[in-house]
Order: structure tokens, then sequence, then C-alpha cells
């Protein structure tokens, strides 16, 4: 557990010698106490993974009791996908909360760099269906080209301009000063 109650109860096992531990006793080795943690989560995340699978097959189990219930393949994709999804989710949070500072870091790194995807590809999207439903609406082929090549210079152009100006590369063009590397990195 992450409270701390087996570090009060049992010190100088963990790295660090513990709460009651002193530098000079000798430490045991971490490594039971990182051995018990992964053994709790994989058996939670075992768990869930097992309850998805009896709750898909639980419409089915149901249908044999003597009533006459249909189910669909629709419905059971369904109801895995919301099971699924839930489950997701709550790997998310196991892993946003890790006690390693690294797994978290990259845990964010992730969520944030997919739900960029996801915002870039809706907004490409909503633009190209403006474009085609006011721009492209009644035109030739060639026009649908012409368009088609003038936004795709207009986001290419839009690219470098952001990448440009969030890199510091254009500071001093605009008369600022040299971006610093550490700044930037």
């Amino acid at each position: 557990c992450t409270c701390g109650c087996w570090r009060r109860s049992r010190p100088g096992i963990l790295l660090g010698g513990g709460a009651g531990g002193s530098s000079a006793e000798p430490r045991p080795s971490g490594v039971p106490m990182l051995l018990r943690r992964m053994w709790t989560r994989l058996r939670t995340l075992a768990t869930v993974g097992i309850g998805i699978a009896l709750c898909s097959w639980v419409p089915v189990a149901m249908a044999g009791e003597g009533e006459d219930m249909q189910v669909s393949p629709v419905n059971t994709s369904i109801s895995v996908m919301l099971l699924g999804s839930i489950g997701f989710q709550m790997l998310l949070f196991y892993l946003v909360n890790w006690s390693d500072r690294d797994i978290k870091r990259y845990s964010w790194q992730v969520i944030s760099q997919t739900i960029s995807i996801f915002c870039a590809v809706l907004l490409f999207q909503a633009f190209n269906g403006i474009v085609e439903d006011y721009v492209m609406a009644g035109g030739s082929k060639l026009w649908e080209v012409a368009v088609d090549m003038m936004q795709l210079w207009f986001w290419l152009t839009a690219l470098q301009v952001v990448l440009a100006v969030t890199s510091g590369a254009i500071n001093q063009v605009w008369g600022g000063a040299p971006p610093s590397m550490e700044v930037v990195e």
C-alpha cells in the first residue's frame, strides 16, 4: 500500500532504511517491497481484466435462464467496449499515480501527445469540412485540386510559423535575444 503502514510496522526493510532505520544499520534490499507492490498492482489489473471478461458473458448466461433473450453481437460488443474503456481508464489512473516519477512523467507525456493528436485530427476534419461545403461546392475537379493544394500550403506554413515562434528561432528577426538552449529544451 502507499500509505506507509507497512513501512512503519517493519522498519529497515525498504531502501533508505525505512521509518526508524538509521543509516548505520545494514539495509536489506528493497526488492521484496518492489515485488510486493508490483504483485499487488498486477493482481488488481488481472482482477479487472477477469471482471471485464466475465461481465461480457453475463448476457449470454442469462439468456439460458428460461427467458428467450436475444443477445446480438452489437450489444455484446458495446458492453465489452464500455467495460474495456472503464478498465483502460483505471489503468491510466494507476500509471499517473505510480510511485516512480519516471512512470508518472512518461504516462502524462503519452496522454498529452494522444490528446494533441486527437485535437489535431478533429481540427483538420472541421476545417476540411468547411472548405468542402463552402469553397469547393459546385466546382470542377481542377478547382478541387487547387483548393486542396492551397489548404496543404496553408497547413504547412502554419506549422512552420508555430514551430519557429515556440522554439524561439524567430526572435532574432523581431530584434529579440537569441534563444537560450536551456529554456528551449
